[in-house]
Parts: C-alpha cells; structure tokens; sequence
C-alpha cells in the first residue's frame, strides 16, 4: 500500500507511478494515517501478515518549520509498531541533475544529518538513505528481503572477566566463582589472563615470596604497575590472603573440566 498523499508531495510524486509497477511491491493506493508505504515481508510464507511500514522523508521535511512536524510523525509511528518493522527513507535529492551534480545535492546531506542531530537522543526505526527516486523501490526490496530473513541465535560467549572470576582454587573445588569485587581490582596488576598465569605459575618465585618480606620482590612479567614486571605482593595485598592462596593454588596444577 502507499499513501495517496504522496501524489501532492513534489519530491516523491515522480515515484509513484515507479512504486506501482513494480512487481515485489505489491502497491494498491490508500489513505494512510501514520506511515507512507506498507510493503509486505515475505509474501511466499503461508500465513504471514507481516509489513514494512515505511516513513518516505525529503530536505523538505527537515526544515525549521517542518522538522517539529516530522518528529512527531516518527513518534507516533515508533510508538504504534514499537519501532519492529519500520523503516524511514531519506530522499536526498529528488533531481537526477543535482543528485549527479558534486555540490548539488548538499541540502539533502545537511536535512538528513538535522534529523539523525534531532534523532540522536531518543529512540528511532533504522534511517535509509536513497540518491533519487528511481532508486527507492530496489532498496525498499532489498530491505525487506533482509527483515524476512530469520535471525540466527548468537551462542552465548564466556567474556574474560567471566574466565577471570574461575581462575581461583575456590570455582575449581567448590564451584564458587571469585567475587566481583575482587575480580573488578586484579587488571590494576594483570590486565589479562596471560599475564595472571605467568606471574602465579612460578612454583619456586610464590615460595619464595611467601617468605620475603621486602615489598621490591617482584616475578617476571609484562604488564603491571612496575613497566616489566608483577609484584605478587601487591597482588596479595589488594585480594587479601585467601584470595591470593585460591589463586596460587588454581595455577599450581591442573584442573579437570566437567
């Protein structure tokens, strides 16, 4: 469906016709009241009613005086559909001339950067850009062949502070992950994984900096407060005893996962 208003709108009157013909679109002309095209998704599946709802806007909708008015047609679609499924197209130049012109279509590129400026704070359907005319109905195709393709579900991703928080003795033994609180104060030391491990696998260096009391004792490494190497006993000192010991403890052997 398209709105029959946009046969008096001179940006997009010269498309109308165009819309029509094409096959994909499926184009009947009806009064519309929040949006300017419905352009169904998927029309094979049996049982689908699904539409992309489009909004058609031009450098004439972004002026001072018509801006307030397009935001609030945005709105109001936005809040019917709950943005799914809609879409704005932004034609930035309705003359083939200026659009092929280098300076010629620069009111188009100024409206629609006023309204992504006007649109930045606030939740919005996805912006579609489009030269001219005669290039809407291609990507109003394209993106509606987009939106009928299913979503693939991401497999859930184990981040590095969530491997950081099991590197610990206690997640090992007693499945108890280390707390935030302390995970949160590690990476002022070891910013990653690799650099804990290297400065906690050393057998005979944890030995013997359970043993020294000199605060300069540092273990060989790359990152930390000290530019080349991990001081242990500054590690202790922000995780507390236990903590450190979970830790010493965790890299000292392996650990069979279930």
């Amino acid at each position: 469906m398209f709105c029959t208003s946009l046969r008096r709108r001179q940006p997009f009157a010269g498309a109308v016709q165009q819309l029509i013909d094409t096959p994909g679109l499926r184009l009947r002309e009806y009064d519309l009241g929040t949006h300017d095209l419905a352009i169904p998704i998927d029309p094979i599946a049996k049982g689908t009613t699904r539409q992309l709802r489009v909004i058609l806007l031009s450098p004439a909708d972004t002026t001072k005086n018509t801006l307030p008015g397009s935001l609030i047609r945005i709105e109001r679609s936005t809040a019917l559909t709950g943005g799914v499924d809609l879409a704005i197209v932004f034609l930035l130049s309705y003359s083939p001339t200026a659009a092929s012109s280098g300076t010629g279509n620069i009111a188009g590129i100024e409206g629609y950067m006023a309204l992504q400026a006007a649109l930045f704070a606030q939740p919005h359907p996805p912006m579609l850009p489009v030269a001219t005319p005669a290039a809407l109905p291609t990507l109003l195709l394209r993106h509606a062949v987009a939106l009928a393709q299913p979503i693939r579900a991401h497999e859930p991703t184990v981040t590095p502070f969530e491997l950081l928080r099991l590197c610990t003795a206690a997640s090992a033994e007693q499945g108890r992950a280390m707390d935030q609180h302390t995970a949160f104060r590690i990476p002022d030391m070891c910013p990653n994984v690799a650099t804990l491990a290297e400065a906690l696998s050393n057998s005979h260096e944890i030995t013997t900096v359970s043993e020294s009391s000199s605060p300069a004792f540092t273990i060989p490494g790359h990152l930390g407060h000290g530019r080349d190497s991990v001081k242990p006993r500054e590690l202790r000192s922000i995780v507390g005893e236990v903590e450190f010991a979970n830790l010493v403890d965790f890299w000292a052997e392996e650990w069979v996962v279930e």
